[in-house]
């Protein structure tokens, strides 16, 4: 049984490097950045009221014309090299942990904190992007394609058409790298790539298109918020293990 005590004030970056930090100390910084993803909910202001509703108008839209946007896609699944776009997205959904994998080989060999650090903040934006992603299709239930119903909606029935496995993961660690590494060369490449991935589900006719858009956006923000939060030091926190439970507190 995992607990959690937890009182949030406003963020502020504080780097401490990432080859001072122990391994208990990533697992509290984990658990610290899931709570504060399924906290920020609850931290949303008038601000931000304008950029979703952009998003979730145009999220919304797609959804609802699902139905002609798959007839229109008829082509793209019936592509030649639709199955091999197909592999390439089964592969680069772990970009984040293959990429982390690599930035963290270099940084030891480089004596690079930095990219030990972002190899830490990739895996995070990998564990959290799947629990995220698990919980949510559990809840909203949507039929797959193959179901043949764009508006079927089941919640807590075992349809896990949204959001998309793959393109979550892919949105979450392109963000997380272009936060870290601001640029057109980085940005382009590594969002091209999770498109890419998003396709492939459509091609696969694994997913809608309103599937992959929605997955795209939550992708963004869960790798913005985790980017934001997951370097700082969490000294006030402590870990306890006893008893067959693991109870992870912040003290205030």
């Amino acid at each position: 049984m995992l607990s959690f005590v937890v009182s949030w004030t406003s963020v502020s970056p504080l780097r401490a490097r990432a080859d001072d930090v122990s391994i208990p100390e990533h697992i509290k910084r984990f658990a610290r950045d899931g709570v504060y993803v399924a906290a920020s909910p609850l931290r949303l202001g008038l601000g931000d009221l304008l950029p979703l509703a952009l998003v979730g108008g145009a999220i919304g839209a797609t959804i609802a014309y699902d139905g002609p946007l798959h007839d229109r896609m008829a082509g793209l699944r019936h592509w030649g090299g639709a199955g091999d776009l197909t592999t390439a997205g089964d592969v680069l959904q772990y970009g984040g942990l293959i990429g982390g994998a690599g930035m963290y080989a270099y940084g030891r060999a480089a004596d690079d904190a930095r990219a030990i650090d972002q190899a830490w903040a990739q895996a995070d934006g990998a564990l959290w992007a799947v629990v995220a992603t698990e919980s949510l299709k559990y809840v909203v239930g949507r039929e797959r394609p193959d179901l043949g119903h764009p508006h079927a909606f089941h919640p807590f029935s075992g349809n896990t058409s949204v959001p998309s496995g793959h393109t979550v993961p892919a949105f979450t660690a392109a963000t997380i790298a272009v936060e870290e590494y601001p640029s057109l060369a980085t940005a382009v490449p590594l969002f091209t790539l999770a498109t890419a991935v998003g396709v492939s589900r459509i091609a696969a006719d694994e997913h809608w298109t309103g599937d992959v858009v929605a997955s795209a956006a939550l992708g963004v923000v869960i790798g913005h918020i985790l980017y934001r939060v997951h370097a700082r030091p969490s000294d006030d926190w402590s870990m306890d293990v006893r008893s067959g439970m693991v109870e992870i507190t912040r003290r205030w």
